[in-house]
């Protein structure tokens, strides 16, 4: 079978993959790429890798930079997994995930997500909501049944995706622009335009510490999370000339910060950037969230 390349960007996260690499339990070529975080960040991380694993940018370029940047660097012959540093898998399930993603030719592939907190569904498929340009991750928060093997899917989250060589040449780079999220939407919605399979393998399983990757805190987000979902939904609708996902700008934002309130600290600050993103997605600006 195919070998695989794994690409995990690293911010600040050494302490997540050990645990990560643990259950790569296929034989891999490991590409981590770390995004400038310090150095001793860097001496952690050299520490939990293996020699020639480590590639490191002279800045921090953002999340979709940094899997360019790894990805660049895979065999061209090989599936590339990237997987975020907040995620890990169940015990041969990436095997069995490559294998039927092989089996069903899909071009993208994801593993059924759970959340590391309860094991309820995180991600099990998903879709672009074009009226809003927001996204639903079907069957969020439901415990998992007896489901058939595998399901196609609309949308497929940048947390986890095996992609194939064919689907690599022609859908990378990812818009490195956009600095961080929403280039799996971007991915996604050109994924579908090329007529492309993406698919999730229930049979295969993996797990996400929400905002681990953004937030020292499991399960809260960071400030520039708001920014970054508020700035980048607002760059998409612009260039796709959507309207409607104009006009719903004021639901979305309040959404956001009823989410802050329920569940986040630093409320003020979180607020705050949820607005700023508005402002900077309005106005066309790609600028870093400071």
């Amino acid at each position: 079978m195919t070998k695989i390349s794994v690409v995990v960007v690293n911010f600040r996260t050494s302490s997540l993959l050990d645990r990560l690499i643990r259950s790569l339990d296929v034989d891999h070529e490991l590409i981590v790429v770390d995004n400038f975080s310090s150095e001793r960040e860097l001496e952690l991380v050299r520490g939990a890798l293996p020699a020639g694993a480590l590639l490191v940018q002279q800045d921090n370029v953002g999340f979709a930079a940094g899997v360019n940047a790894g990805v660049a660097r895979a065999r061209a012959e090989n599936d590339v997994l990237v997987v975020n540093p907040d995620a890990w898998f169940a015990s041969e399930s990436i095997g069995e995930l490559q294998s039927l993603a092989h089996a069903e030719n899909a071009d993208v592939a994801s593993p059924l997500i759970l959340s590391s907190g309860d094991g309820t569904i995180w991600f099990d498929g998903g879709r672009v909501l074009l009226r809003s340009l927001t996204v639903e991750h079907l069957g969020f928060g439901a415990v998992p049944a007896d489901f058939p093997t595998i399901r196609e899917t609309s949308f497929m989250s940048g947390c986890i995706m095996l992609i194939s060589p064919a689907a690599r040449r022609a859908l990378f780079p990812l818009r490195e622009d956009l600095f961080l999220y929403y280039e799996d939407v971007d991915l996604s919605l050109r994924a579908q335009s090329l007529g492309m399979c993406l698919l999730v393998v229930r049979s295969a399983v993996a797990f996400h510490d929400e905002g681990g990757a953004s937030s020292s805190d499991v399960g809260r987000r960071s400030a520039g999370y708001y920014f970054y979902q508020s700035r980048n939904r607002l760059i998409l609708a612009r260039e796709l000339r959507s309207a409607r996902a104009l006009i719903a700008t004021p639901l979305v934002s309040a959404r956001l910060i009823a989410r802050i309130f329920r569940r986040e600290d630093k409320r003020s600050l979180k607020s705050r950037a949820v607005v700023q993103g508005v402002v900077a997605g309005l106005r066309g600006r790609k600028v870093r969230f400071e």
